[in-house]
């Protein structure tokens, strides 16, 4: 397994974070193994936690409303993302902010290795040391802001589609 201080510097969302306060973060942070098949989290749960991919794959996936071939609708899950170590993706950080539901289904590939920063323990860093958390909640932030941007353009493509074939009827 990596060294976890050098795989946090790398992780966007602890940028800018002295060598002390990467310490601080890892010594909160819990190694979690978990087996290929396994969820890690489920879609409508309670997110109490963030996590960090060390090793192995994960997949993203929602639950989507589908046309059937008899006509009908129902639910499936769509996955959306694949997730690899390689570049130590980290997940689920909202829960960091709010005690909300999760968005998204994320299931191990393979054998995976996570680190697991509880709310309370992010919370209890932030009290500690306000700069960590402003200099964390920048980031992510900065993070969410692009996500939003993006999911603007996307909406905006999909009603200029929609518009267009509606009005080929």
């Amino acid at each position: 397994m990596p060294a976890i201080k050098s795989v946090l510097a790398q992780i966007p969302l602890f940028q800018g974070l002295s060598p002390q306060q990467l310490e601080a973060i890892e010594a909160v942070a819990k190694a979690e193994h978990w087996h290929k098949g396994e969820t890690i989290i489920q879609e409508g749960d309670h997110g109490d936690a963030m996590y960090i991919l060390i090793e192995g794959k994960v997949q993203v996936s929602r639950t989507v409303t589908l046309s059937l071939s008899r006509g009908g609708v129902g639910e499936g899950e769509k996955s959306f993302a694949h997730l690899s170590a390689d570049e130590h993706p980290a997940f689920g950080e909202m829960a960091l902010l709010e005690n909300s539901l999760r968005g998204a289904t994320v299931t191990a590939e393979s054998d995976c290795t996570l680190l697991a920063l509880a709310n309370a323990d992010f919370e209890r860093l932030c009290q500690e040391d306000p700069h960590l958390g402003y200099l964390v909640i920048r980031n992510m932030a900065t993070q969410l802001s692009g996500r939003l941007r993006r999911t603007n353009q996307d909406v905006l493509k999909l009603s200029t589609a929609l518009s267009l074939a509606l009005s080929r009827r």
